[in-house]
């Protein structure tokens, strides 16, 4: 099992980092251009991997038929939701929305996949939410003020988040993450550098899509995107589903929010306050708490 929560916390890790380097990304260009390139890049890099591992190229099409519900919960209904909500809410308050994501799939997975939900793994997961939330509460994020479309939106993205969790435990009894990630990444792949077509006016295709990936601060933001926090959290959270209850990986998105406040201190130099120590020791202790296991638990 240490092996399984080694992978949990490195995809934290991973998508904890994606926001510093989407941040200093979208210096360059817009959101559609990141993306396309995001998931252009793990798309290919991820193909290198399967042939360096001799794993089979592709599932049939009925393999790929079954696991599409997935990918379009994940990437393209969670970042069409996640980036309409953005369009009316800050990032703050889009975090503290998205930090609901465990327990509504605390929820669904206890009506849906049946997991058992005792006590303590209910007050564990709330206490997690409750650090993400005291930490934007903290920043003046004030709920009241939320515009209300953007609320909805960014509600739609915690569902369909928690409706990927769900969806990709259930799948995962039946297929291999690795060839859950490759339709994922494929239809992502497809879907985003489509939407980039769309969003773009014809004459200006190539010179858009090319001029950002000059600047050595863009391309290494979209090869961290692209690799590590797109592939590589992409096998490491689908295996950890392989082995752990959809309600336990779930609360590691907490924890990356708790890493991604660390690396705005440590490389943007944005401030420490003592409200994060507080929050990030909420966070902590109600991912353990909800990963603790006793024999009698779960």
């Amino acid at each position: 099992m240490k092996r399984v929560y080694s992978a949990a916390i490195m995809f934290s890790f991973f998508i904890g980092l994606s926001f510093l380097f989407t941040k200093i990304s979208l210096g360059f260009a817009d959101t559609n251009i990141v993306l396309a390139h995001r998931f252009t890049l793990g798309y290919f890099v991820f193909m290198l991997y399967r042939r360096l591992l001799g794993l089979r190229l592709l599932p049939i099409l009925s393999d790929i038929v079954s696991i599409l519900p997935i990918a379009i919960c994940y990437p393209i209904a969670f970042f069409i939701t996640q980036g309409l909500g953005l369009n009316y809410l800050t990032s703050s308050e889009g975090g503290m929305i998205h930090a609901l994501v465990p327990g509504v799939t605390l929820l669904l997975s206890s009506l849906f996949l049946k997991e058992k939900v005792n006590f303590l793994k209910l007050f564990f997961t709330t206490l997690s939410v409750t650090g993400v939330i005291f930490i934007f509460t903290m920043k003046n994020v004030n709920i009241t003020d939320m515009n209300i479309l953007g609320v909805v939106y960014a509600s739609l993205s915690v569902i369909v988040s928690s409706i990927y969790t769900l969806l990709a435990k259930s799948k995962l009894k039946k297929f291999n993450y690795n060839d859950l990630t490759y339709v994922m990444l494929f239809i992502g792949f497809i879907f985003l550098n489509f939407f980039y077509l769309l969003r773009t006016e014809p004459s200006s295709y190539l010179d858009m899509y090319f001029s950002p990936l000059v600047n050595p601060q863009y391309a290494l933001s979209v090869v961290y995107l692209g690799v590590f926090s797109t592939v590589l959290s992409s096998l490491l959270s689908n295996y950890s589903l392989t082995k752990l209850p959809a309600s336990k990986v779930s609360v590691f998105n907490n924890l990356a929010t708790l890493i991604s406040i660390f690396a705005g201190t440590i490389v943007l130099n944005e401030p420490f306050y003592n409200y994060h120590f507080i929050g990030a020791v909420l966070i902590l202790v109600g991912v353990i708490g909800v990963n603790y296991k006793k024999k009698a638990s779960y």
